[in-house]
């Protein structure tokens, strides 16, 4: 019995022994991994953002390659010191990236990524708070002194604003796509870190906008759209920082002044290894003015300004069993591309035959590469009043301008309609008589009749009436 429990104790301190080691050998994995974390999110308008690279002892030559990168910019976060530590107890390596706000507020800061041997490693996304409040006793850094005679050398900043336009000639009411992005070369070495966006796009919006002008502004997302692209046979990244659709309302041309942009950029101190020191430089830049000529559009037989575009009808009617006197629904749907919202109610010609009520409007807005499209339907309850065979096309039209075909269109139904059911004709005819009084409207003299000859009648009718009565009374008295 006694082995039995022995053999037991020994079999089990076994197992122990191997899941232990099984538990250091995986946090010893795990440990080994790089990782990308982020500092306090709360700050102060002294504090300083704190973005860490950690490698493992292992990771020694990515440690050192890695320096020669720059960590990505924050909007509104200026580039502060680069340290690169080397800790003995236990051995491993930290690039330690500050960041300093430039203003009180909430700002979402995306996941900061590293690839190194094919492996993406990211930081979280976080929502950074910062406080106008301000502390003279700032965050303690690592301690790696900055000497106070650092020479800076700055680098040049290869990049250029750009403003483009879908069209250079346009008719009124016709729309043309405007992008405003910085492009910076490929090749370029400099940091840039953008500031007050927001406040800048709004200062593009004023500076464009006319009078003479419908505007469909894009709503850009926080993290700027970047993309690639070759302008003489030079690659650029693309940042593009506002985008919209205008629409003239009259034949005159639209100019659109210089816009302007400022970005913050860094000079760098010299022969520093254990730390990267920055200093921030302001950088501003420019666009050319840019025309597009407005083309009237051509006469149109009296008809008001109409909407320009490439548009088409969709149409239904619910439900499909038309009977005299009950309402059924129709939809009449503009689809295109075009000033949407401009889209005007379609012409109607109900005759005798139906009652058509004022519509129901709708309306969907997309955009996308320099164009608005979308739909704008109108819902109308129509009631018949005749059975028989109809056809819509001559109850609905919408009149447009096409700019590709350069001519004026017509949108106009397809469907034809069976009403059954009694002719409601002569109820219309008994509910709408207005009775023999107004029949004599038609028949009776309108001539201007004196109210003094009026009144002299009224006289002498009344003095017969009183011989009259005078003479009656005499021979009742003589009885």
């Amino acid at each position: 019995m006694l082995k039995k429990v022995r053999k037991n104790i020994k079999y089990i301190g076994i197992v122990l022994l191997t899941l232990l080691n099984l538990f250091i050998f995986s946090s010893k994995g795990y440990t080994q991994e790089i990782e990308v974390s982020t500092g306090k999110t709360d700050l102060l308008l002294s504090d300083k953002f704190i973005v860490t690279i950690y490698f493992p002892k292992d990771y020694k030559r990515e440690f050192k390659a890695y320096r020669n990168y720059f960590f990505p910019d924050i909007a509104d976060f200026e580039k502060g010191r680069t340290l690169y530590l080397e800790e003995e107890e236990p051995k491993s390596y930290k690039i330690v990236q500050y960041y300093k706000p430039r203003k009180a507020g909430t700002f979402i800061v995306n996941p900061v990524r590293i690839k190194i041997k094919d492996k993406v490693y990211a930081s979280k996304k976080v929502l950074v708070s910062v406080s106008p409040k301000y502390n003279s006793r700032t965050e303690e850094e690592p301690i790696i002194k900055i000497d106070n005679d650092l020479e800076f050398e700055e680098s040049r900043l290869d990049a250029l604003l750009d403003i483009r336009s879908t069209k250079t000639k346009v008719y009124a009411g016709e729309g043309f796509g405007i992008t405003v992005s910085l492009l910076i070369s490929t090749q370029n070495k400099a940091e840039i870190t953008f500031i007050d966006l927001n406040e800048q796009r709004k200062e593009f919006i004023k500076r464009m906008k006319s009078a003479s002008c419908f505007i469909e502004d894009f709503a850009l997302p926080n993290e700027i759209l970047v993309d690639t692209i070759t302008i003489r046979e030079k690659k650029y990244t693309k940042w593009k920082l506002y985008e919209g659709v205008f629409f003239p309302l009259d034949s005159n041309n639209i100019r659109i002044p210089d816009l302007k942009l400022s970005v913050l950029s860094y000079a760098l101190a010299k022969n520093k290894t254990e730390s990267l020191e920055r200093k921030t430089v302001i950088k501003n830049f420019s666009t050319q003015p840019l025309l597009i000529k407005v083309t009237r559009l051509p006469k149109n037989k009296g008809k008001e300004q109409l909407a320009v575009g490439n548009f088409r009808l969709s149409e239904s009617v619910s439900p499909n069993k038309i009977i005299t006197g009950k309402s059924f629904k129709y939809t009449f749907t503009i689809v295109g591309e075009g000033n949407i919202a401009a889209i005007t109610e379609p012409k109607i010609y109900p005759g005798e035959y139906f009652d058509i009520y004022s519509p129901k409007i709708t309306q969907e807005v997309f955009r996308q590469q320099g164009t608005v499209f979308g739909a704008k339907s109108f819902v109308y309850y129509v009631t018949p009043k005749e059975p028989g065979d109809f056809k819509l096309s001559g109850l609905f039209k919408w009149y447009y301008f096409n700019p590709v075909t350069r001519q004026f269109d017509t949108l106009t139904s397809a469907l034809s309609l069976k009403v059954r059911g009694e002719s409601l004709k002569n109820n219309y005819i008994s509910v709408n008589n207005p009775g023999d009084f107004y029949n004599r409207i038609n028949t009776d003299s309108n001539q201007i009749r004196s109210f003094t000859k009026d009144n002299d009648l009224k006289l002498w009718a009344n003095m017969i009436i009183l011989s009259m009565l005078v003479v009656t009374a005499v021979l009742v008295l003589k009885k």
